[in-house]
């Protein structure tokens, strides 16, 4: 090339195939032609001209660039390795790195990889492969691990990572889904120690709790009572919390959720106080999350319910102070959840309304809880968006109508966030 004319080039470009497949694939297609070097590019890199000048300059073994996730908690991907006393190994990302150094790590991502062909001449096929629980970079790192070869980030080069209608790189993480992300983050992390599940094994039950007809074990049951209604949300506890989990980290309209539009770095703007309620926690990620902020919360959840029991586990492995209340009944609660007025300077009630037989009523209580200018968090099914597979959604309104029975109980709608209503 023009920059590097001591070099021979060849291209290779293997679409619509298995990660591990096409990376094997390459290397012996870089045998076949005697290269000394093969560089891994994906195609959502964005890369500077002398990306591969830089690189080699480093004569290392195995080196790569600084980049971003483009999701989850957004971390540098790049990781350091640890091995417990009972030989468990674990991996994880590096947060505080060197800037503008060339320096060591256990991983480095696959998605900007220069290496030396000497490395797979010294290693067993496969060179890359996939477990279920790390990716192709991780295997091979660990089988560079093994043979004593040294991997290296250059943290002064640092690449664009391509997502939808944006290219992100560390001045452009968007810090609030990169706190939400932590939150679900967080979620997982806790459940695996609650339940006793690695993270080969969480996924799975998740997925098989969630495979579960849910609707026809609701429709069998005597649902007008509060009997009935609390054995829905009570029975098989185990299984009811892994299919929660499974619900809220797996959605396929993540652009819709209330998640990617309220978090505790708006509600730290919002509010006129710390004072929180969040009523029908489920896993507690808002409970967790604004606890750790520093903000007083009260949590509450079905009396018996799997889902609370699991959040006092939340908060009492991570040392926080949050208090507790129980919905005994539709229209009954513990003394300490609704006790007067000026109690709460924010409410969530998120995935939570359209579950409910009496939804205006207990906004109604929420409405005389809340100080003036508190703020309600609430995301309301409409008729087109209820989920009728699921008979446990028990109502939907059209927007115009739950707009304006909302606002008949004293509350003003936020004009720029749909889940966002001031109380009067």
């Amino acid at each position: 090339g023009r920059r590097t004319p001591g070099y021979d080039f060849f291209l290779k470009i293997v679409p619509r195939k298995e990660q591990y497949r096409a990376r094997n694939n390459l290397v012996n297609m870089a045998m076949g032609v005697n290269a000394d070097w093969i560089l891994f590019l994906d195609d959502d890199m964005v890369v500077p001209d002398d990306l591969f000048a830089r690189l080699v300059a480093h004569d290392k073994d195995v080196c790569g660039a600084l980049y971003f996730q483009r999701g989850g908690q957004y971390f540098p991907v790049m990781m350091k390795r640890t091995e417990a006393k009972d030989g468990y190994v674990n991996y994880s990302f590096i947060e505080d790195f060197p800037r503008n150094s060339l320096f060591k790590v256990d991983v480095i991502g696959g998605g900007c990889m220069l290496i030396k062909m000497s490395v797979f001449e010294r290693m067993m096929e496969p060179y890359f492969w996939i477990d279920g629980i790390g990716g192709t970079d991780v295997y091979f790192s660990h089988r560079c691990y093994e043979m004593g070869v040294e991997i290296f980030c250059d943290t002064g080069l640092e690449l664009g990572h391509m997502t939808t209608g944006e290219i992100l790189t560390e001045r452009t993480l968007p810090a609030q889904k990169r706190f939400m992300g932590a939150m679900h983050e967080k979620l997982i992390e806790d459940a695996m120690g609650y339940t006793g599940l690695g993270k080969d094994r969480i996924y799975d039950a998740c997925i098989k709790a969630s495979g579960f007809d849910h609707g026809a074990f609701w429709l069998s049951r005597e649902r007008e009572s509060w009997e009935g209604y609390l054995d829905f949300y009570t029975n098989d506890p185990e299984e009811q919390l892994l299919r929660l989990i499974y619900f809220q980290l797996e959605t396929p309209n993540v652009n819709d959720l209330i998640f990617n539009r309220v978090d505790p770095f708006l509600l730290k703007r919002l509010l006129p106080g710390n004072n929180i309620l969040d009523f029908g926690a489920g896993t507690g990620r808002f409970t967790v999350a604004l606890a750790e902020m520093g903000f007083d919360v009260r949590s509450v959840d079905l009396i018996s319910s799997p889902y609370q029991e699991f959040v006092k586990w939340r908060v009492k492995e991570r040392e926080l102070n949050v208090d507790f209340g129980q919905i005994l009944d539709f229209a009954e609660w513990t003394p300490n959840v609704f006790n007067g007025s000026d109690q709460y300077h924010g409410v969530l009630m998120v995935g939570v309304f359209d579950h409910l037989p009496n939804p205006l009523e207990v906004v109604k209580h929420i409405h005389a809880s809340m100080a003036p200018t508190a703020v309600l968090v609430m995301d309301v099914d409409t008729g087109k968006g209820a989920d009728h597979n699921n008979p446990q959604h028990l109502l939907a309104f059209d927007s115009a109508t739950i707009q304006k029975e909302i606002e008949k109980i004293g509350f003003k709608r936020d004009h720029t966030n749909q889940f966002v209503w001031e109380r009067l």
